[in-house]
């Protein structure tokens, strides 16, 4: 279902279909099948000087009566102010095993690609989470901590990216 708002069109989720489609699915298997990921030389500076970003979009790969399988692709960008200092792109594919073949049949495409962008954000986070601190260290930018995600409310325009910023912390003081 699509909602138009001022400036901006997003589509509400359609959080009863979710539910009933995830009682009838299993999480399978999350597996990395495609990371790049650059260094703009020489990385002099640690997570909490730079601006974060974190995009992520997903979507049905396959359905059969007894597996549905989608992508989700991810990216993640380190800047300090307009400097690109650590890029970072990759796609996880997530399989569900179907329990109630008439259940995935029974779906619009539309609830079968929110599931996949709702619940496969949702059970690939973790590794997205691992995969951005580990890779982020190798390239020299330690102390990369993603945030929890949240299932949102709405979800933007079908194909486009949804979006979380981590702004660059404030050094603390020190305490007396």
């Amino acid at each position: 279902m699509e909602e138009q708002l001022p400036n901006k069109v997003v589509r509400v989720v359609d959080m009863a279909a979710m539910q009933a489609l995830a009682r009838t699915t299993c999480l399978a298997e999350v597996r990395l099948v495609q990371m790049s990921c650059k260094a703009s030389g020489p990385v002099t500076c640690s997570a909490d000087e730079t601006d974060q970003t974190v995009r992520f979009r997903g979507g049905v790969a396959h359905r059969a009566n007894e597996a549905l399988a989608g992508w989700i692709s991810f990216s993640y960008l380190a800047k300090v102010g307009e400097a690109k200092i650590v890029e970072l792109e990759g796609t996880f594919l997530v399989l569900y095993d179907v329990m109630e073949e008439a259940s995935i049949e029974a779906q619009h495409v539309q609830v079968l690609n929110q599931f996949v962008e709702v619940m496969g954000v949702l059970n690939t986070w973790p590794y997205i989470r691992e995969v951005v601190a580990s890779t982020a260290a190798r390239l020299g930018l330690a102390g990369v901590t993603l945030p929890t995600w949240r299932v949102p409310p709405e979800l933007p325009p079908e194909g486009e990216y949804a979006s979380m910023d981590k702004p660059r912390t404030e050094p603390r003081s020190p305490e007396v």
